[in-house]
């Protein structure tokens, strides 16, 4: 784990990814007693929806909110776990989240110290959002030495709904 630590590009990689596409969406909460976000009163005992997906796409937090960007995490940027709520917030918080990202940061460390990981050229990749948001189908890849050039390729799909992805040359 001591190694993982001094990695800040896989931790920016993983953050980005997780805003991107946090694995539950849309959570639900019901009120417990009257309370007031901003200028808006909440009554007891309303059921309420929390959009991790819209949030992480606002672009007051996050410039080009549909861009993979990883170094908008350089530099000391700590958005709290309202404006990043990926793991939700607050009292709901998972309670696995630390796990989870320590879990995250040691398979890509593994698979990418000894793999490079290239997507099939014109591969489709969909999703579906259930209580997750996941591709449809496998996301078709090879693995390849480390040591080869990186590769990019076009892909099709819904997956354009989520994110700006670059035209490969």
């Amino acid at each position: 784990m001591d190694k993982l630590e001094p990695l800040p590009l896989l931790d920016a990689v993983i953050k980005e990814g997780m805003r991107l596409f946090p694995p539950v969406p849309v959570q639900f909460r019901k009120s417990l007693v009257k309370t007031h976000i901003d200028d808006t009163e909440i009554d007891a005992g309303v059921r309420t929806l929390l959009s991790a997906f819209l949030i992480n796409r606002n672009p007051d937090l996050y410039s080009e909110p549909d861009r993979f960007k990883p170094e908008r995490w350089e530099g000391g940027f700590t958005p709290s776990s309202y404006d990043y709520p990926v793991f939700g917030s607050g009292a709901r918080m998972c309670p696995g989240f630390i796990f989870a990202n320590q879990m995250m940061k040691v398979g890509l460390a593994a698979v990418l110290s000894r793999h490079r990981v290239d997507i099939v050229p014109n591969a489709r990749i969909d999703y579906r959002t259930r209580i997750t948001l996941t591709p449809k189908r496998a996301v078709p890849v090879v693995l390849r030495d480390v040591s080869g050039s990186p590769a990019s390729a076009r892909v099709t799909g819904r997956i354009h709904e989520l994110v700006n992805l670059p035209t490969p040359a």
